[in-house]
């Protein structure tokens, strides 16, 4: 990996790291953060986590995955989660035809 990937990486990993703090003190406003956060994390331990492992790799992002996605499980508020974006019907993509929409 080169110095610019790095440092684009570590920017990027810093950035997401500042602003999940603010979703532990705001779990609302930044709910769709932690649920990428804890997604990509699930990701990585299902699908890369176990071929690391067993080639013999063992790192300690595996632990730091575990106990981040543990702590993510814990903040989340699910029951919101569940009705905001599970049973809560869908948003039409676009108005209904001649309709012109409010300025927000």
């Amino acid at each position: 990996m080169s110095d610019e990937v790095a440092s684009v990486a570590f920017s990027l990993w810093a950035a997401l790291s500042a602003l999940s703090g603010v979703g532990l003190r705001h779990p609302l406003t930044m709910l769709p953060l932690l649920l990428l956060q804890l997604f990509y994390k699930a990701v990585w331990l299902v699908a890369v986590a176990p071929s690391l492992w067993s080639a013999g790799r063992s790192t300690e992002m595996i632990g730091t995955f575990v106990i981040a996605s543990v702590v993510l499980l814990l903040v989340i508020p699910w029951p919101y989660v569940l009705a905001r974006y599970v049973r809560k019907p869908g948003e039409r993509w676009r108005g209904a035809p001649g309709a012109v929409r409010a300025a927000a």
